[in-house]
């Protein structure tokens, strides 16, 4: 929502799971168009630690997929364990 309640979802990423509500913020603020591979992953696992340090009760750690044209590169992510 907007600063006027009007219902407006982004229409370049997709955020799913426990911390949900804590990632769209900080993906939203993270993301640029024509991000590199390396750019994307960086902004990607940073958002992804940001709501896990918000809401603990939503994991141990990520995994993150970057598909691009020819390849899918997979990096797993570790965070606090409290």
């Amino acid at each position: 929502m907007d600063l006027i309640s009007c219902i407006d979802g982004p229409t370049d990423l997709v955020v799913s799971g426990m911390c949900e509500e804590q990632c769209y913020g900080m993906c939203e603020t993270l993301w640029e168009p024509d991000m590199g591979p390396d750019e994307l992953f960086e902004a990607t696992a940073q958002a992804l630690m940001n709501a896990f340090n918000r809401d603990s009760a939503s994991g141990w750690g990520g995994v993150v997929h970057i598909s691009e044209k020819d390849k899918v590169t997979t990096k797993y992510l570790k965070t606090r364990m409290d």
